[in-house]
């Protein structure tokens, strides 16, 4: 996989893509065509990350980053979850109940 984030050479399906996060792990986009959420899985780099939801949301109309799913507690899967709160207040965060306290989910998988 190359460096650099391209939706063109990036998505796996019509409305899935992913993008290199950190050294060596692949972060995913999940677009749901009818509502246009953007659904992020992993954003474990933030500057990786906004990359391909900015790109994502400025080349589908009306796409826009609704949720982050965090698959474990290691840093380098949920290292960005601060800063996306933090930039979009309005982004929910769904997570096991393992997470450090400083990165609470605004949904647990446990209440699913």
């Amino acid at each position: 996989m190359e460096d650099q984030y391209s939706s063109d050479s990036h998505s796996l399906l019509p409305y899935l893509y992913m993008y290199r996060s950190l050294q060596d792990n692949i972060g995913y986009l999940l677009l749901e065509p009818r509502t246009r959420k953007l659904i992020l899985i992993d954003a474990g780099d933030f500057e990786a990350s906004s990359k391909v939801v900015k790109e994502i949301e400025g080349q589908q109309r009306g796409a826009r980053l609704s949720h982050i799913m965090t698959t474990h507690h290691h840093s380098d899967h949920m290292g960005a979850n601060a800063r996306w709160k933090a930039e979009r207040p309005e982004v929910t965060i769904v997570a096991g109940s393992q997470m450090p306290e400083r990165i609470k989910a605004d949904v647990n998988m446990g209440d699913l």
